[in-house]
């Protein structure tokens, strides 16, 4: 497939078929990833979005409104997507990949054709599971499918040092640290021609 079509608009409104589907016998559960769907997947974005960063979508004053059309943008854009990880058919993983340079990131460091910014925010249920690093793999296994996807790039914060060592478990190498919109951020990337599955 080619790397065009990993960043393609989508329908925002309507959920998508599955796009990816791995097994992992060893473990005893499948991990699976589908579009972003705003009708059914936002709910479950402000939980897990709240979580991680201490926001309160059930207030008022709360930035509901624009986050829903942050993802109606990301999913009708040519350059960025969303996607939904699914651990069995649970919610495991909200993932955003732009291409560069559409992405905060690629302000910090080169970048050029074939490069991707990949930002995930991760469910309780993957603790639970022990299954980071599969999930991770199996996000990177998925967009190096892609004919002319060359490089990931990710960001951590630099504080969440458990986050950071399993994202060096799944095949990233640590790049930088810098001050970025969002805070203090250990830079990763991954490359296809050095990544094992």
């Amino acid at each position: 497939m080619s790397a065009d079509n990993l960043c393609r608009p989508m329908d925002p409104f309507h959920q998508q078929a599955t796009l990816f589907v791995k097994s992992y016998p060893g473990d005893n559960y499948t991990i699976s990833i589908r579009p972003f769907c705003v009708t059914t997947d936002m709910e479950l974005l402000w939980r897990m979005v709240g979580t991680a960063m201490g926001m309160q979508f059930w207030k008022k004053d709360s930035p509901r409104q624009e986050l829903l059309q942050a993802y109606t943008d990301i999913l009708e854009s040519t350059y960025s997507q969303s996607l939904l990880c699914l651990l069995d058919d649970r919610p495991a993983c909200q993932m955003d990949i732009s291409q560069a340079p559409y992405n905060e990131v690629f302000m910090y460091l080169d970048a050029g054709k074939g490069d991707y910014a990949l930002w995930l925010i991760m469910s309780s249920y993957v603790t639970v599971r022990n299954a980071y690093t599969n999930v991770v793999k199996a996000c990177l296994e998925y967009i190096f499918s892609f004919e002319g996807a060359e490089r990931v790039i990710s960001y951590l914060p630099a504080y969440d040092e458990w986050s950071n060592h399993l994202l060096k478990n799944a095949g990233f190498e640590y790049l930088d640290t810098k001050q970025m919109l969002s805070g203090v951020v250990n830079l990763y990337e991954c490359r296809k021609k050095k990544w094992r599955k």
